[in-house]
């Protein structure tokens, strides 16, 4: 359930930890709505953005609006209040950060695995079902683009239309 959070409504969304269901646990990952005044239709929006570890829910520099589409936004799994915390590897410097980087592996352990940008799709996906929208417009911002280019290979037929800026190809990057 939405409740008011000053100028939207903000809830909790409970997604596995593992969508196999092989290994148990949940995550809750927190989703802003900013509810359309002119809305004829139940339809939403999602903005996705990219910079690693940004809380997804607090974007002030982008100001999207459709005046007939409901704007949601979601911190991705390890992102925002619920970030992962690696401060060696935030530290480092982005092209030389290896032993940092494997650091930070040992540190998160088992539970890396499930960090993946197909998790993140899924969440998406339950997002969607649990929004109860058929279709979704999807807004993608550098690695939130990649995210939105990945669900719409998976859900094709629950993409409305996507806006991607700073694009990177959905089969990955070097």
């Amino acid at each position: 359930p939405f409740r008011d959070c000053g100028d939207a409504t903000c809830a909790r969304l409970l997604v596995p930890l593992d969508h196999s269901g092989a290994v148990p646990g949940r995550l809750s990952l927190k989703v802003v709505r900013h509810e359309s005044p002119d809305r004829i239709e139940r339809g939403a929006m999602l903005l996705l953005v990219g910079r690693p570890g940004q809380a997804g829910t607090r974007v002030d520099e982008y100001a999207w609006e459709a005046s007939d589409l409901d704007l949601i936004l979601l911190d991705q799994r390890g992102t925002g209040a619920a970030a992962l915390r690696c401060r060696d590897l935030e530290a480092a410097t982005d092209t030389d950060a290896g032993r940092e980087a494997a650091a930070c592996a040992m540190l998160l352990g088992d539970g890396r695995a499930f960090f993946r940008t197909s998790d993140t799709v899924e969440d998406i996906e339950t997002l969607r079902a649990q929004l109860g929208i058929e279709r979704l417009t999807i807004v993608g911002s550098v690695y939130g683009a990649y995210v939105a280019r990945r669900y719409a290979l998976r859900y094709s037929d629950r993409v409305e239309r996507m806006l991607l800026e700073s694009p990177v190809d959905a089969a990955g990057i070097d």
